[in-house]
């Protein structure tokens, strides 16, 4: 009897083995899994990322009496795509996976060439390759201004390459680089054009460097000047004769050409400043913008359809609009650039309201006339000459902050100094932010704390009372310009009288880069009433800021007429 019983308890323990759940089918598609299987209900599921069964957690636990059970995974997130899982109604069957001979394979994120943002993993699922950094646009535009004075293309290089590091560590992303038009091609008008093919290499080089370390260039495309313009080309009127612009349309389609596989890392322009006109071909403002927006102020259109598509085109305006001496636009409509550019020099003696206030004043005569194109401040600075140091820092970092602040790219004008001139050349002005010796100056630690977002207690302004010390005429505007130095310009007007009887209204100024003399137009070349015709006189100028504060009087002689 004993041992009857014994072998009935062996047979139970035997058919509970016997009877453990096995899976007998099993799909997978898309999010969607479906397991069939047989054993003796009631059955428990386990579905988990891992093959540790019957262990606490995993992505899915049910109760089932069916001998199938669906479900869409959808909920979990398993970035393999592979889930396992087992019955049990006595004892866990053996563990599965969804990863079968006939099942989806999921790709990966560099089997699609993928770095960032959600793609589809070719099972119906989704996988994450990361966070995408957003395009690189105008608006991000960092720069500073690089001009090795007097050297060549090659040196040039060579100096960037030593200099790149330090231009990226104080927060630059993009640098503007000179290229004369006379050194890329020196001889425009003769049959065939010989370009400088190793400048334009060495161009590429340099281009190459910037890409190699994610940065970007500016370029402007109209460098020339009297003295410095390409053989053949007058630099007084070749915006105004047909044959020289053309000849610059050429050549800007060749430049274009040679650097068109850095298309995007370069932001090519044009700008007005030097177009004015000079040695007998000086223009008004108004004809001035009625000649730029038959060339310069439609350049894109002009250029092949196939290089004007590849790269991002901008105008730089120098007066006409970002000082409003015109009050029509040299720019053809439509509107055919990518972004336009302003300028921002002479705010030396502002404090950070005003020159707010100023760059507002400047930004809306764009935007209100071009509201969907992008704006920059494209040329800005402050002199540090005469132990300024403290003042470049200020007015640099403010416009840097205003620029942030409104979403603006800019352009620091500019990294190393003039050799021996910096404080006497009017292209130089003393607007270097590194010393001779090649030292920071106090503007570089300024400019990136605002770039990255740090924001500096507002600066002690002690500005001069406004002061003229000297003054004169110059003959070859129309009319006759008048300048006057001095010191604690701002923005403002001039009065000029003639034996005490005011002669004009208010007279606009216009500043120097440096903020140490101010001009103006005088009403008109006519003798004012209590001068005699065909002898000098003297007359008196004051100038007052648009904050109140008038000037002492100077007397100035005007030639006879």
């Amino acid at each position: 009897m004993r041992i009857a019983i014994i072998s009935l308890l062996f047979g139970i323990l035997l058919s509970t083995n016997v009877l453990a759940a096995t899976i007998t089918g099993q799909t997978f598609q898309g999010n969607t899994l479906t397991i069939t299987y047989d054993g003796i209900p009631p059955f428990q599921i386990n579905i988990r990322g891992d093959t540790n069964i019957g262990n606490p957690g995993g992505f899915l636990w049910a109760n089932t009496n069916e001998k199938s059970y669906t479900v869409n995974l959808g909920f979990a997130i398993n970035p393999i795509h592979e889930f396992f899982f087992a019955v049990k109604d006595n004892t866990w069957s053996e563990t599965k996976s969804t990863r079968g001979e006939n099942e989806c394979a999921p790709t990966t994120c560099e089997a699609q060439g993928n770095d960032c943002g959600e793609t589809n993993d070719g099972c119906g699922g989704t996988i994450n390759c990361g966070t995408c950094t957003p395009p690189f646009t105008v608006q991000d535009i960092h720069s500073v201004t690089f001009y090795d004075f007097g050297s060549s293309m090659a040196q040039r290089h060579i100096h960037l390459t030593e200099t790149l590091p330090a231009i990226k560590a104080a927060g630059f992303n993009t640098v503007w680089l000179v290229t004369p038009w006379s050194l890329m091609d020196p001889q425009p008008l003769s049959t065939p054009t010989q370009y400088n093919e190793a400048e334009f290499t060495q161009l590429r080089q340099t281009l190459q460097l910037f890409k190699e370390n994610d940065m970007h260039a500016i370029i402007g495309l109209n460098y020339l000047g009297k003295g410095w313009a390409p053989q053949g080309i007058n630099a007084c009127n070749w915006t105004q004769d047909p044959i020289l612009y053309d000849a610059f349309v050429d050549y800007t389609a060749h430049f274009l050409g040679e650097i068109q596989e850095y298309n995007d890392t370069v932001y090519v322009l044009v700008f007005t400043e030097g177009t004015e006109g000079c040695d007998g071909w000086e223009q008004t403002p108004a004809e001035q913008a009625t000649t730029l927006r038959l060339t310069l102020g439609n350049f894109p259109n002009q250029l092949p359809q196939n290089l004007r598509e590849k790269f991002t085109i901008g105008y730089h305006d120098y007066t006409l609009i970002s000082r409003g001496w015109s009050d029509t636009s040299p720019i053809a409509e439509p509107i055919s650039f990518d972004f336009l550019s302003m300028v921002a020099y002479g705010l030396d003696s502002y404090d950070t309201e005003e020159i707010y206030n100023e760059l507002d004043v400047r930004a809306d005569r764009f935007q209100s006339g071009y509201p969907e194109t992008p704006l920059i401040i494209g040329e800005f600075g402050a002199s540090a000459c005469s132990g300024k140091d403290i003042i470049q820092a200020r007015v640099d970092r403010t416009i840097v902050e205003y620029a942030l602040d409104n979403e603006l790219g800019f352009n620091l004008w500019g990294w190393k100094p003039c050799p021996n001139i910096e404080c006497t050349a009017p292209a130089c002005s003393g607007l270097a932010i590194i010393n001779p010796d090649g030292t920071p100056k106090i503007a570089v630690s300024e400019i990136r704390e605002a770039i990255s977002g740090l924001r500096s207690e507002p600066f002690d302004i002690q500005r001069p009372p406004l002061t003229l010390t000297a003054g004169g005429v110059v003959t070859s505007y129309t009319p006759w310009a008048v300048w006057a130095s001095g010191e604690g310009f701002l923005s403002g007007y001039a009065n000029v009288f003639d034996n005490n009887a005011q002669w004009g209204g208010d007279l606009p100024l216009t500043i120097a880069n440096d903020g140490s003399f101010v001009s103006f137009k005088l009403p008109s070349n006519a003798a004012p009433s209590g001068c005699n015709t065909g002898k000098s006189c003297t007359i008196k100028i004051q100038v007052t800021r648009s904050t109140g504060e008038t000037s002492n009087f100077i007397n100035i002689t005007l030639p006879a007429r």
